[in-house]
């Protein structure tokens, strides 16, 4: 996600030639963002992570997948800002809660709490993410001293901001229909508990 809004600085200045465009995109997306994630820390438990993170993924789907309909529209582009940032606010709500139960699963399954290797292999997947744009970028010809882009670049760069993220977040849908720790959540922390009090 960190890399996908990344290439927002990219498309609005080599694509819309709009240097101003990305604060205007940053507004809106960050608004919706914080008034969706308000919502969603009430109802968290009543649908579960699962069905939220679901939900968002396809919000944040619907978002990239508008401004196909006309890339260069400026009101096409706000709309989609605004949809993302509730998918995003969405997903954001519940990843690390997700992690977290992640931690407590492999502790009843194997029996080793690893919360600091789960953590730091998200951050370093964050990391990873923000610097593989520039890799690819780099692929497709980018010259970050140059004002002037050639044609391999800009179309790169349409492609990171079209069609990728639209790859990505189906592959992330099907990913989390495979998510079954709500349903199980509640009978490992009991068992763990069990555990600590034999212990």
């Amino acid at each position: 996600v960190n890399a996908f809004i990344g290439v927002n600085v990219y498309y609005a200045q080599y694509i819309m030639n709009d240097d101003s465009l990305v604060g205007n995109l940053s507004i809106f997306q960050n608004i919706a963002s914080f008034a969706a994630f308000a919502i969603c820390t009430g109802i968290i438990r009543k649908i579960g992570k699962q069905k939220i993170a679901i939900s968002g993924v396809a919000i944040s789907f619907i978002g990239y997948a508008m401004v196909l309909l006309n890339p260069t529209s400026y009101a096409v582009l706000y709309i989609a800002a605004i949809i993302k940032g509730v998918g995003n606010a969405a997903l954001s709500g519940v990843m690390y809660g997700m992690l977290a139960d992640t931690v407590e699963y492999n502790d009843w399954k194997s029996g080793i709490r690893a919360e600091g290797l789960v953590f730091s292999a998200n951050s370093i997947g964050q990391k990873i993410g923000s610097a593989v744009l520039g890799w690819v970028l780099a692929a497709f010809g980018f010259v970050s001293s140059s004002a002037a882009q050639p044609a391999s670049a800009i179309s790169g760069i349409r492609v990171i901001f079209l069609y990728v993220p639209l790859v990505v977040f189906a592959i992330m849908f099907i990913i989390l229909l495979f998510y079954k720790l709500d349903k199980e959540y509640g009978h490992i922390v009991e068992d763990l508990e069990k555990r600590a009090k034999r212990a």
